[in-house]
C-alpha cells in the first residue's frame, strides 16, 4: 500500500523508462506472492529467476532525520511537546522548553527545582 501510495502522487516514478523502480517493487514482492512476481520478472526480461536477484540495498543516510518530536514533562506529567532539530543541545532543548507558554502556565512564576534532559527524547521538569 505505501508503494502504492507513492506511485499515485507521481505516476511518473512507474513510467516505461523506469525499470529500476518496477524490478525493486517486484523483488520485495516475491516472497508474498513468488508465482506472480516470478512472471513480472520475466515478462521484464530477466533471464534468471528473481530467487537468484540481489535484494534491493538502502542507504541508511537518507533515513536519518533531522528533527524529533521533544516531550516536555512538568512533575511527571506530559504537558507539551514541540518538533527540536537533532543537533539542539541539552542547554538548547531546556531553555526552548521552559520557555514554552504551557510550560510557563505549569511552572506558575515558580523556578524549576531539578531538570532532565533525555537526548531527544524529552526534557522532564520537577517544580
Amino acid at each position: 500500500m505505501e508503494f502504492i501510495n507513492f506511485v499515485s502522487k507521481d505516476p511518473q516514478h512507474f513510467s516505461k523508462n523506469n525499470s529500476e523502480i518496477r524490478e525493486i517493487f517486484i523483488q520485495l514482492l516475491s516472497p508474498f506472492a513468488p508465482h506472480m512476481a516470478e512472471e513480472l520478472w520475466k515478462h521484464l526480461g530477466h533471464e534468471e529467476s528473481i530467487v537468484l536477484s540481489t535484494w534491493p540495498t538502502y542507504n541508511p543516510e537518507l533515513i536519518k532525520e533531522n528533527q524529533f518530536e521533544l516531550v516536555v514533562q512538568v512533575n511527571g506529567k506530559i504537558r507539551d511537546q514541540f518538533i527540536a532539530p537533532v543537533a539542539i543541545s541539552e542547554q538548547e532543548a531546556i531553555v526552548q522548553a521552559l520557555a514554552r507558554p504551557k510550560i510557563q502556565k505549569w511552572l506558575d512564576g515558580k523556578s524549576p527545582k531539578k531538570v532532565i534532559y533525555v537526548k531527544e527524547k524529552l526534557v522532564s521538569i520537577v517544580v
